[in-house]
């Protein structure tokens, strides 16, 4: 299970991974990835209102995962003090 290989790592190699793979989620990185996604998989989605602006959706995703990208990693195992 990905957990318990994530919770096998060592605290400190897992902050270093962590900040080396950071600083490649940029918003230019996102925002390509995101012009690859279709119109019509965007539109098609439950949540999405019939007037949505697939350009908006696409903003909205990467503002989304940037905002999760440099939030919080408190579920990761503490270094020993």
């Amino acid at each position: 299970m990905l957990a318990d290989l994530v919770a096998a790592l060592d605290p400190a190699v897992l902050a270093k991974l962590d900040a080396e793979l950071a600083e490649t989620v940029t918003a230019e990185a996102l925002t390509e990835i995101t012009a690859l996604v279709p119109d019509s998989f965007l539109l098609s989605m439950n949540s999405v209102p019939q007037d949505a602006d697939p350009a908006d959706l696409r903003q909205r995703y990467v503002d989304y995962l940037l905002t999760r990208c440099a939030g919080s990693r408190a579920w990761w195992p503490e270094e020993d003090a």
